[in-house]
């Protein structure tokens, strides 16, 4: 197996791991939203949430709170072990579980694991991966 779809699974394993005793996303009020950029990729971030990044050798992982709920968002470096060449035809054969999805005019990829939803895409160059309670945020969360 290709190392670049190693790492992918396991980065993607180990958010659903911390975070399965979050509450519903139903409580998250997205009005009055305000702007945020992650590694250079715009999002759409609701205001009221707090902001902890974790820089690591490959990308930005920034994880927003709040007292209700939680959605992390990863942008890998262009130079990271996960690439974007072959990306939509790769990983599809790879993660078998992933649905092929389009949220906010961005093609990519989805999968639900344990009251999470994962969407991994790709802009500007950059693998982007967002994890959140429900689909309707992540839609929200892109630009």
């Amino acid at each position: 197996m290709n190392i670049k779809y190693v790492v992918l699974f396991v980065a993607v394993l180990m958010i659903a791991i911390s975070s399965l005793s979050l509450v519903s996303a139903d409580m998250l009020d997205f009005l009055g939203g305000g702007e945020g950029n992650v590694n250079g990729i715009d999002f759409n971030i609701p205001e009221g949430f707090n902001r902890q990044d974790v820089n690591a050798n490959d990308s930005i992982k920034a994880n927003f709170s709040n007292d209700h709920t939680i959605f992390t968002i990863i942008v890998h470096n262009p130079d990271s072990n996960i690439k974007p060449e072959g990306f939509n035809n790769d990983i599809s054969k790879k993660f078998d579980s992933y649905q092929k999805k389009s949220i906010s005019g961005h093609d990519g990829f989805l999968v639900n694991v344990k009251k999470r939803v994962y969407f991994t895409y790709l802009e500007n160059n950059q693998v982007v991966e967002i994890n959140a309670p429900n689909e309707k945020i992540i839609s929200q969360l892109i630009k």
